[in-house]
């Protein structure tokens, strides 16, 4: 009768796959929670679809058309030239003012939903179905009266014509005269200037920390 030889020759290898799979699902529990923990403590970008309507003759029209209600202290508006109005339009990223946009009360009068000496909003949220106002004016960034050309057919270096809102502020640069080379540069970049109509630019909404929540391309009308 043979005797029966034992042998551990095999067990090494065993036991060794076995600790590396223990120590490999430690390391997979312990990454899995300094993820999560990671995600539930950064915020999060909201989703919101947000519209926006402008002309010459009236202003902006920004709407909420669904998603996420906005914080209005956490957000911002800006705007910014579409491509076909020149190969520089990204120079021409400008924040909007917020003590410049109006929302409509409950007692029905459009009021600044920022409060521009104080920094205090009147209007907490930007909630969907609702709907904000900037005014001609404040949309203003090109001359479109015949006294408004005049005052610029005759500033100089020393009285630049700056009458100008608050949508696209860093395209409303006048001095100089109609054909000067300036002014038709500038202008090209300018919402109210009547050669634009047709033409686009986008309304983008952007989070406290830079992130995009809406990038709307809008048609200026006349």
């Amino acid at each position: 009768m043979k005797s029966l030889k034992l042998s551990n020759e095999a067990v090494s290898p065993v036991v060794g796959v076995m600790l590396m799979l223990v120590v490999t699902l430690i390391i997979a529990a312990i990454v899995s929670g300094f993820a999560g923990s990671m995600v539930s403590s950064s915020s999060i970008t909201p989703q919101a679809i947000i519209t926006a309507e402008y002309s010459q003759a009236n202003g902006m029209v920004i709407t909420h058309a669904g998603g996420d209600s906005l914080p209005m202290s956490q957000i911002k508006f800006a705007t910014m030239p579409g491509e076909v109005m020149g190969s520089d339009y990204l120079q021409f990223l400008y924040d909007i003012d917020m003590s410049g946009i109006n929302y409509t009360a409950s007692d029905g009068e459009s009021k600044a939903i920022m409060n521009n000496a104080t920094g205090n909003f009147a209007k907490s949220g930007f909630m969907p179905g609702e709907v904000l106002t900037i005014s001609r004016d404040n949309c203003k960034d090109s001359v479109t009266t015949q006294a408004e050309i005049d005052a610029l057919e005759h500033a100089s270096r020393n009285n630049k014509y700056t009458d100008y809102g608050i949508v696209n502020t860093n395209a409303a640069v006048f001095w100089g005269t109609l054909d000067s080379d300036k002014f038709k540069y500038f202008s090209g970049y300018q919402f109210m200037w009547h050669e634009n109509v047709g033409k686009y630019f986008y309304l983008i909404v952007t989070d406290e920390n830079g992130a995009t929540i809406s990038k709307t391309k809008v048609t200026i009308k006349a």
